[in-house]
């Protein structure tokens, strides 16, 4: 397999930010509306955001889910949005629109229905001269949102803006911004206690390969700083190879799932498949593993796009190239197999809702997957999958 696997990419640095930005937010080509019905409350709202066919702004699909998995149309979707990476908390979703320079605050209405509210311009406070629409953070109770920015004179350097939002009106305020790191560590995953966050990329770096692993700290006021911390990289079977670590998923009881892929510097691009490895949280944000070579799952998914954690930290989702698959989260114990393939489509994106569905998204094979999953079963919801054309971003509102 090769070092994709661990999102290695080859930084003329220029062209590097572009593709990275673009895989990010590249929107869908077409969407067909379905619905079906229920007759019960849901349990959740699904949001994607995608564009239509033959047109230039994004817009974003609502979906109302039922306790069986299957999906109804909110009245009113698909909703003007042009947004890419889209992120929510109880009363409003926040998109990055696609020139770069806002974010747009919607408020969800009483019935699920997005009703767009104001934007907040995230370039003029943070001049750095690198405009791109970037991922989006909350943190866990919705009062801050963090979105990343490029910086640097070759926009090779990455920092964390930090916004408290403003609950009445939806309005982000600038709260300022992380020291600069070098080259690229976003998604982030923030820890159940709120405190920490950390983050990934596995690059190859003028030829070789880098780990940017990084750890940040959330001080009272909501600011996320860039911290000093140990995080110990397992030992490989090879002791001439190291574990390049990639993506990141905390639980909730500060336990960090992380992607770690067995590279060796003198042939980088035949890597083995992506392992699943734990951190645990300590004081300062430091953190333990007892992950090793002989202990941590290996993945079937291809080159990784992702994590994401179940609501109670039972079940972790990989999802990448070559399907999406679930594993046994164990907290500090090693992750253990339970699901092969749910499917093999190649998936950009994955979240739970607290009713034991998954839902994931194909930007190739234009369809929005809904499964049932407990820790004992895994099936496909009522109506899975729905055809929605190359989505660029997904979000899930568990109302249970």
């Amino acid at each position: 397999m090769p070092l994709s696997t661990c999102r290695m990419r080859w930084l003329d640095l220029s062209a590097a930010v572009c593709i990275l930005v673009s895989a990010a937010v590249t929107g869908a080509q077409t969407m067909e509306t379905q619905s079906s019905t229920t007759t019960v409350a849901p349990v959740a709202r699904v949001y994607v955001s995608y564009t239509p066919s033959g047109a230039s702004a994004n817009k974003v699909a609502g979906f109302a889910v039922a306790p069986n998995g299957s999906l109804t149309t909110i009245s009113g979707s698909p909703f003007v949005a042009n947004v890419g990476s889209i992120v929510l908390n109880s009363k409003y979703l926040f998109g990055s629109t696609m020139s770069g320079k806002y974010v747009s605050s919607f408020q969800i209405l009483s019935t699920g229905a997005l009703k767009w509210v104001n934007s907040s311009d995230v370039q003029t406070p943070d001049p750095t001269g690198c405009v791109y629409p970037t991922v989006l953070n909350l943190d866990h109770t919705g009062a801050d949102l963090y979105r990343v920015q490029f910086s640097g004179g070759l926009c090779d350097h990455t920092h964390y803006q930090s916004f408290t939002i403003d609950n009445t009106t939806g309005k982000l305020h600038f709260l300022g911004k992380s020291a600069d790191s070098f080259l690229f560590n976003y998604p982030l995953t923030i820890t159940a206690n709120n405190a920490y966050a950390y983050g990934s990329e596995c690059l190859n770096f003028e030829g070789s390969p880098l780990d940017t692993f990084a750890g940040y700290v959330r001080e009272s006021s909501g600011l996320l700083n860039l911290a000093s911390i140990s995080a110990p990289d397992p030992a490989t079977q090879d002791s001439s190879h190291f574990y390049c670590r990639a993506w990141t998923a905390a639980d909730p009881y500060n336990h960090v799932a992380v992607t770690f892929t067995d590279t060796n510097f003198s042939d980088p691009f035949s890597s083995p498949a992506t392992q699943l490895g734990v951190y645990s949280v300590q004081s300062g944000g430091n953190l333990t593993t007892t992950s090793t070579w002989s202990n941590m799952p290996s993945t079937a998914v291809g080159s990784v796009a992702g994590l994401a954690m179940s609501p109670d930290g039972k079940l972790l989702a990989v999802f990448g190239s070559g399907g999406l698959q679930v594993f046994h989260f164990n907290g500090a114990s090693p992750i253990t197999h339970f699901t092969g393939l749910l499917t093999s489509a190649a998936i950009v994106g994955a979240r739970w809702d607290r009713a034991h569905h998954l839902f994931a998204v194909s930007k190739s094979a234009g369809k929005l997957f809904v499964y049932t999953v407990t820790t004992t079963s895994a099936t496909g919801a009522s109506g899975s999958p729905r055809a929605i054309s190359s989505p660029a971003a997904l979000v899930v509102q568990p109302l249970n």
